[in-house]
């Protein structure tokens, strides 16, 4: 048989006695545990802050007697909450996007955080929305800038939305924005936030080339060796030690680090799996040159609006 157990966990600004509040809620289970040992027990458990409480006018000493009528306000599964609760059903607004454009050209001097900070602008614009009515800001990307490692929120705060607004960035190769318009779309079904932006940006105009690991390594000891044998001792750790094939650079890889496959064959390999055939894709890519030229013939996708 299955016994449902439901237990409240309270918290307010005291980390302590919110630790307290979930060790009382483990201590109860273990209670049910052994009153129900030959029984499969679901638990599930309500985090409600004590301001929450507050509002609804319960004391932050209520005792665990309350758990149902709590668990009733507060509590639902995640299959039910979009059907049961209009505000948890989920709708793209609007979206819109940079226009395209060949490496080292017209974006040649932006970074990829000035990309998404255009596009959160124009999103901005084009909607009228508040900033302020913003919860969550998630942006996808491939090749990363050391300084702006989450991105999400170096665009965002540039962008003018307030920096009160949470924010975080999410890799996944070519289906990074995709996969961040899903985060946010989870966010929501789930009831953590009602307003957010997603979206996704990359430039092969400005990617970060590292030195070989061999030289970087030397770099990185450096110091130490200058702080035993002078600038001389610095010169001779540099270069000792050091093959031809160490002098070099390193560029973004496009081959996956763990199997070495690249994309051609990981699309290879998809299209036989999904019945795509070279025919299809080829008149799909027509449609889309074909489209392209039509929204600069009608004005769309201008000089001036680029």
């Amino acid at each position: 048989s299955l016994t449902p157990v439901h237990f409240l966990f309270l918290w307010k600004s005291d980390p302590s006695s919110s630790a307290h509040n979930f060790l009382l809620s483990l201590s109860k289970f273990a209670e049910v545990k052994k009153k129900h040992s030959d029984t499969q027990i679901i638990i599930s458990i309500t985090m409600i802050s004590c301001r929450a409480l507050k509002a609804m006018n319960v004391s932050r000493s209520a005792s665990l007697r309350t758990v149902p009528r709590l668990a009733k306000s507060f509590s639902t599964s995640s299959s039910s909450a979009a059907s049961s609760d209009p505000s948890k059903t989920v709708v793209i607004v609007d979206g819109v996007r940079l226009p395209f454009a060949m490496t080292t050209t017209i974006y040649a001097d932006e970074l990829a955080v000035d990309l998404q900070r255009l596009a959160f602008n124009g999103l901005l614009t084009k909607t009228a929305l508040d900033k302020n009515e913003i919860d969550y800001v998630i942006a996808g990307t491939v090749i990363q800038e050391v300084r702006t490692s989450n991105i999400a929120r170096e665009a965002s705060i540039n962008a003018g939305i307030p920096n009160s607004v949470g924010s975080h960035t999410v890799s996944m190769a070519c289906i990074s924005s995709n996969a961040a318009i899903c985060s946010a779309a989870e966010k929501i079904a789930t009831g953590k936030a009602s307003v957010v932006i997603a979206g996704g940006t990359e430039t092969f105009s400005d990617v970060p080339i590292r030195l070989s690991r061999a030289v970087r390594q030397k770099l990185i000891t450096l110091p130490k060796a200058m702080k035993k044998g002078g600038p001389l001792g610095g010169m001779k750790h540099i270069f000792g030690g050091l093959k031809m094939k160490d002098v070099s650079l390193e560029t973004p890889a496009i081959a996956n680090y763990t199997t070495g496959e690249v994309m051609g064959v990981s699309s290879d390999r998809l299209a036989a799996k999904f019945g795509v055939t070279r025919e299809e894709q080829d008149e799909f890519a027509v449609r889309s040159h074909v489209l392209a030229q039509k929204a600069h013939d009608d004005g769309y996708a201008t000089s001036s609006q680029s």
